[in-house]
């Protein structure tokens, strides 16, 4: 909803409270969620050194633990990952529960029919997004990967 607010579709009744245009319009948001903490400073320096592009989107780089199993006995900190089809069965580095394989390899065929699947995992709880993705991204998490897990969609439709 948030990324189809920021395009040129027509506006949620909540995103005209929440929203409060001044000047320029957004080069991108910053969307997160806030079990962390963060330092504005931060992104601030790095963006404007060049080491943060504000023109591409970010993802985190790591983050997600991966729970001991019967066969991994340690946690494990999981970086975003792409597989192929073959690669997404073999795969045990995440937790790919509540059928998000299965589920994820259709968004993926629904998207983009012509290219066998690939699905990525990555930490989800913040990411960036310029303005020129917007229409992109809103299209994708609102049809195609709209019933993904978060973790699975978001990093999958960046791809």
């Amino acid at each position: 909803q948030l990324f189809a607010a920021l395009t040129d579709a027509p506006k949620p009744a909540w995103f005209a409270r929440a929203w409060r245009r001044s000047g320029a319009p957004p080069k991108g948001v910053l969307v997160l969620h806030m079990d962390f903490w963060l330092r504005p400073s931060f992104f601030e320096g790095r963006t404007k050194n060049g080491a943060l592009d504000s023109d591409r989107p970010w993802l985190l780089a790591a983050g997600l633990n991966r729970p001991p199993s019967e066969t991994v006995k340690e946690y494990r900190v999981f970086g975003r990952a792409c597989l192929s089809d073959d690669e997404l069965d073999a795969n045990d580095e995440w937790t790919w529960g509540h059928g998000v394989r299965g589920i994820a390899r259709g968004a993926w065929r629904r998207a983009v029919p012509d290219k066998p699947p690939v699905v990525c995992a990555a930490w989800a709880d913040l990411f960036y997004l310029p303005r020129s993705t917007w229409k992109a991204f809103s299209d994708l998490a609102s049809d195609a990967f709209s019933s993904v897990h978060h973790e699975v969609g978001v990093a999958t439709a960046l791809r």
